[in-house]
C-alpha cells in the first residue's frame, strides 16, 4: 500500500455498507470520527474492489481500517467495508519508520 492525497469530506452511507460495517464491529459514527481525526490514506492492494483505503484513529484512540469507493460526488466516498484495527498493526502502517 502506498500513501496517497485525497479529497474525502463526507462518507456516503446506506442500508447494505451500514449492515456490512456492523458485521465488522464498525459504525459509521466509527468512520466520521476518524475522517476528522486525521486519517490517512492508502492505495488498496491489487484486485479489491475499493480503490483506497482510510486507515486512522477515532477520538477515543481506536484505529479503524476502512476500504472507500468515491462516489462520482466530489468530496464524497463509499466505505465498502471497514473494521477496527490491532493498534501495534495500525501503527506500523500510519507510522511507517
Amino acid at each position: 500500500m502506498q500513501r496517497v492525497e485525497l479529497d474525502v469530506r463526507r462518507f456516503e452511507f446506506d442500508l447494505k455498507n451500514e449492515a456490512h460495517l456492523a458485521e465488522h464491529f464498525a459504525r459509521p459514527e466509527d468512520l466520521d470520527a476518524v475522517l476528522y481525526n486525521q486519517p490517512r490514506f492508502f492505495t488498496n492492494l491489487p484486485g479489491r474492489e475499493a480503490p483506497y483505503v482510510m486507515i486512522g484513529p477515532d477520538s477515543a484512540g481506536q484505529f479503524f481500517f476502512a476500504a472507500i469507493v468515491p462516489t462520482g460526488e466530489e468530496g464524497v466516498w463509499y466505505p465498502v467495508t471497514a473494521w477496527p484495527m490491532n493498534s501495534r498493526r495500525a501503527m506500523r502502517i500510519y507510522e511507517p519508520r
